[in-house]
């Protein structure tokens, strides 16, 4: 059954048809037709085996695990998952990337910054940035464009995951994908940040050393071939 995941191709077909016409400028009912087509994705389509969602009967030693599902010019597509509740992907962006994140398990909280122009910064490892707030998602029904998360190259585009639930998982869009080189760079906060628009500064550090995202096993796409 795995060896065709007929749906989930021709999903991942028209992701990557809308994606590429990203790179040349941005468009919202494009991006809103993305987010569409990314809710549909499910534990189902990708036929995937997540690990037990309890942490006794956990089957892998990472308290992190990813799977590649697909990857081509435009995009990427990787699934992500928790092992305790309260585990995180730490802060950090992918700039240049527009990124779709949709809940396949468990619910999540991801608390984002903007990057904002400062002419007067003093340190080169300070960002400044703007505070978007925190959202918090879970599961929702299919074909629904605000089940799921959206960040664009600048508004929200740095950004901390983290588990509400034991077992957590989600399925992570990126536009383009890591076939380019992405500067993914990690932060820290710098102070205390609780109200939406504050501006801050954030400190760019190096990836925490805890930071390990173990491979979870899974059949990835070496293309999308057509589907008759």
């Amino acid at each position: 059954m795995m060896a065709d995941r007929r749906t989930l191709r021709l999903t991942l077909q028209a992701i990557s048809q809308l994606c590429s016409s990203l790179k040349h400028k941005y468009d919202a009912d494009v991006v809103t037709e993305i987010r569409r087509l990314v809710s549909t994705i499910s534990t189902d389509s990708l036929e995937i085996r997540l690990p037990h969602p309890s942490p006794e009967r956990y089957e892998l030693y990472g308290k992190l695990y990813g799977a590649d599902v697909y990857e081509d010019s435009t995009m990427s597509c990787v699934v992500f998952g928790m092992k305790h509740e309260g585990g995180k992907i730490p802060l950090h962006d992918h700039q240049h990337s527009f990124g779709f994140i949709r809940v396949l398990r468990g619910s999540l909280r991801i608390r984002s910054f903007s990057f904002v122009q400062d002419e007067n910064k003093k340190e080169r490892n300070l960002v400044s940035a703007r505070f978007e707030g925190e959202q918090e998602v879970g599961v929702s029904k299919s074909d629904d464009p605000d089940s799921v998360v959206f960040l664009d190259p600048i508004q929200g585009n740095i950004h901390e995951v983290t588990a509400l639930e034991p077992g957590t998982a989600f399925c992570d869009v990126l536009a383009p994908g890591y076939v380019h080189p992405i500067n993914c760079v990690y932060y820290e906060e710098t102070e205390s940040i609780q109200k939406p628009g504050q501006l801050t500064h954030l400190r760019a550090v190096p990836p925490p050393r805890d930071y390990v995202t173990e491979p979870l096993w899974y059949r990835t796409m070496g293309q999308l071939f057509p589907v008759q």
